[in-house]
């Protein structure tokens, strides 16, 4: 959670920096961020696996996180960006998480019934 805060932190800094610029020092930012910030919530969804299961939505929404990333830094160096591709990562990332809340929440209301009372 830390590491998360840290990132975003420093990547909400950098956005602000690089709007002062152009839109590919932007897309450049937010593509490090996606990257980062993709390949940290990777791992620990890869480790709560063993623990709470059912990890897939959060897998496939970091592991695009980290392709969506390395398309911005492609899209940034070869000036070809789109606010669409932000809009196709935000809009599935988004979805992936909302399945994820929902997926978790089965499984307590499942262990909550199982529980002796």
């Amino acid at each position: 959670m830390l590491v998360n805060t840290g990132t975003s932190t420093i990547a909400a800094v950098a956005l602000g920096v690089a709007a002062t610029g152009s839109v590919a020092s932007v897309f450049a930012a937010f593509g490090v961020w996606a990257v980062v910030s993709g390949a940290v919530q990777l791992v620990v969804a890869l480790r709560r696996r063993a623990q709470l299961g059912n990890q897939w939505p959060l897998l496939l929404a970091n592991g695009l996180s980290v392709i969506g990333g390395i398309a911005y830094l492609i899209a940034a160096a070869v000036g070809n960006w789109t606010l669409s591709m932000i809009t196709l990562y935000t809009a599935s990332g988004g979805i992936y998480f909302v399945i994820q809340a929902g997926l978790l929440a089965r499984r307590r209301r499942r262990l909550a019934n199982a529980a002796p009372s």
